[in-house]
């Protein structure tokens, strides 16, 4: 049983995150066992999603925090800081996107849905060219502003469909004190899982990808456990502009949709 300290911001090296003084840049290569806790630092953040390994009934796996400050984040989106202008009071982003574009956050709002070009009239309508691609770079992005886009908002981010969960575990893990922002599609999400502690958790701007977009459908869950699980605590936890549901448990038993 290990502590993983992990540190976005310790700068360049090769760290062996043993201890917070000798922490790791990132979680995504760890060779996590049973009974490891890995602890992000508050007040750092993350454009990687967590894919964590099982642990067992006894030893689970614990992904949490240290340090002091606000909670770490796990952010699901991409920062958009370049324009360019295609008509009138409508702006093309000049970045790649991570999937489909599912949504956009500026500052501390959301940005609106258009189905078509000609539907752009207010600041913070976007339309993407490729709703349901899912593909990295299969469309563009549309934006309507007054003015460019970075002169308006102090931040723009992209929610896309490349990290679809921004957590997700099997069995026996621990997720505590760590906020999970800006996915295009779910926060956490599992499939026929067990023993999943989610506590003193924050789900922020989760959602908007589109299921259907002749019916015009979207949908993105906070927390989503598919199909059959077991002993699940969810507990404390915070949730806020989630497009769909906070909290669900859906899917299949028995090859059977309940």
């Amino acid at each position: 049983m290990r502590i993983w300290y992990i540190d976005s911001d310790c700068g360049s090296g090769d760290f062996s995150g043993r201890n917070p003084d000798n922490p790791r840049r990132d979680f995504d290569t760890l060779e996590i066992s049973a009974g490891d806790s890995i602890l992000l630092k508050r007040g750092t953040v993350y454009r990687s999603a967590i894919v964590s390994p099982s642990g067992t009934p006894d030893s689970p796996v614990l992904w949490g925090a240290w340090g002091e400050g606000d909670a770490p984040v796990i952010l699901g989106s991409v920062k958009a800081d370049l324009w360019t202008s295609v008509f009138k009071n409508v702006w093309k982003w000049n970045g790649v996107d991570e999937g489909e574009v599912c949504n956009v956050i500026f500052d501390n709002g959301y940005g609106t849905l258009r189905w078509d070009m000609d539907s752009l009239s207010e600041n913070g309508d976007f339309y993407y060219t490729a709703y349901q691609s899912k593909e990295v770079g299969g469309g563009e992005l549309y934006l309507y502003c007054e003015k460019n886009p970075s002169e308006n908002w102090n931040s723009i981010e992209i929610a896309c469909f490349k990290k679809r969960n921004l957590a997700t575990a099997v069995h026996d893990v621990i997720f505590e004190d760590i906020t999970f922002m800006n996915s295009g599609v779910h926060g956490f999400a599992s499939t026929n899982s067990a023993r999943i502690t989610i506590r003193r958790c924050k789900f922020h701007n989760i959602g908007g990808c589109v299921w259907d977009s002749e019916n015009k459908v979207r949908f993105g869950n906070g927390v989503e456990f598919w199909n059959e699980c077991e002993d699940i605590l969810v507990t404390e936890c915070d949730f806020n502009q989630i497009y769909d549901s906070a909290l669900t448990h859906q899917g299949q038993k028995n090859g059977e949709y309940k």
